[in-house]
């Protein structure tokens, strides 16, 4: 449990730190700016290098997830997007 809230911790200050690069205001909170912050934030928090570093440990996104200590959903996402070369392929 404690492993999550941390994972959940480190994604909400990834999404905030996201928001105040861009200088976002409160007001302007709409679905397709959340979603390219969220998509921004999880580049952020999941350079090429940590990723490569993280495959070669993991067997699942689970496991890279928690190396990451990251949510899994982001470690999936990411992986989703991520480039061959970053995934080793």
């Amino acid at each position: 449990m404690r492993l999550r809230c941390i994972a959940e911790e480190r994604r909400y200050l990834w999404h905030e730190l996201v928001h105040a690069d861009r200088r976002d205001k409160a007001c302007q909170a709409s679905d397709a700016l959340e979603r390219s912050v969220e998509r921004e934030a999880v580049r952020r928090a999941i350079p090429h290098s940590a990723l490569a570093w993280a495959a070669r440990r993991a067997d699942s996104t689970h496991e890279l997830a928690e190396l990451l200590k990251l949510p899994e959903p982001w470690v999936t996402f990411r992986w989703k997007i991520a480039h061959p070369a970053e995934r080793g392929s």
